[in-house]
């Protein structure tokens, strides 16, 4: 007789019973394995166009679970990101509950949640509401990478702009943001002084409503404003020509201190020695041996201002006997513009 084919039965009962044995035994054998798992609105199903998640609760926590060592391969990510359906019986009460299960989890029944931290936690909550429109007033962005020297007007084109949220996550107290205008952009900012240049503003990600219009703005650039002082500057004499060398004058001072203003990028390229001529008015004087305060003008770039100096003439009339230089030979200061 064959030993393969005798008791034949037997071999075929005790073939079976090792398999259901192995399967049995390989699924007794655990191990622990500890995910995250998160919670996310967008994980969220069920609600539609005309619901939006309020809250969840928690928005993370951790799950120790027990695999079987045959699943311990398949249970790969570390992070796990169920999704969650909400009734549509329960869409009117804004509220769900779901335990925290393996089903729940998105994990097959043999894996096992073993504990949870915190370990209080039993459930997540999810909650809703209807979706609404609403005007809130914009709050003016943030200039940055503004070029050296230059600062800029910037004009939105409204003030309001319109938001679509759940009702309940709307802050009417608040003010709409965007993100800072970056003027690093521009190429050539000093030709761009003055000029209009429109821009659409960029909206702020992670919002807790949805911004519904674009909104435009214009930007001009301009210089900044800055001062500068400018030490011991002579005080020139603008005398009318039929006084010239009638007179002799004394200024108090003779040099003054000058505080200039203009654009900060054109002040720092001025030579006072050369761009700035400082004087004194006397023409039509008549007052001798008075004194008195008179305005310090200053002729200069047409962007130039000075603050106010004085200084006080004195004014002595040369006697007749001393003879006059020729009048062709006589100095002559052309009657300036005065800038300031």
């Amino acid at each position: 007789m064959n030993i393969f084919t005798a008791h034949w039965e037997l071999k075929v009962v005790a073939i079976v019973l090792a398999a259901a044995l192995w399967i049995y035994t390989s699924g007794q054998v655990r191990s622990e394995r500890s995910v995250d798992v998160q919670l996310r609105p967008n994980l969220v199903t069920g609600l539609g166009d005309t619901y939006q998640i309020t809250s969840i609760t928690p928005i993370e926590f951790r799950v120790t679970l027990s695999v079987p060592s045959s699943r311990s391969e398949e249970l790969q990510p570390q992070v796990l990101t169920p999704r969650l359906e909400i009734r549509a019986n329960a869409l009117g009460s804004r509220s769900q509950t779901f335990p925290i299960t393996s089903s729940t989890l998105g994990l097959t029944n043999d894996v096992r949640i073993l504990r949870t931290e915190p370990e209080s936690l039993r459930e997540i909550v999810v909650k809703w509401d209807s979706i609404i429109e609403y005007d809130m007033p914009v709050e003016m962005p943030e200039l940055i990478n503004v070029p050296p020297g230059m600062t800029a007007d910037v004009k939105l084109d409204r003030t309001i702009v319109r938001v679509r949220a759940a009702n309940d996550v709307i802050d009417r107290r608040q003010k709409v943001r965007f993100q800072p205008i970056d003027l690093g952009v521009i190429s050539d900012p000093k030709a761009m002084v003055g000029e209009e240049q429109r821009i659409i503003l960029r909206k702020v990600s992670g919002l807790p409503y949805n911004v519904e219009q674009d909104l435009g703005a214009t930007v001009v650039l301009k210089p900044l404003p800055a001062s500068m002082v400018v030490p011991a500057v002579p005080v020139q004499v603008l005398m009318a020509r039929e006084d010239i060398g009638r007179y002799r004058v004394e200024l108090v001072p003779a040099v003054v201190n000058l505080t200039v203003h203009g654009p900060e990028n054109l002040l720092k390229t001025l030579k006072p020695a050369s761009d700035i001529t400082a004087y004194v008015d006397l023409r039509g004087a008549s007052d001798l041996n008075v004194a008195r305060d008179l305005p310090v003008s200053i002729l200069g770039p047409a962007w130039l201002t000075s603050d106010l100096v004085t200084v006080q003439p004195k004014l002595e009339a040369v006697p007749p006997d001393v003879p006059l230089p020729p009048e062709s030979s006589r100095p002559e200061i052309a009657p300036p513009e005065p800038q300031a």
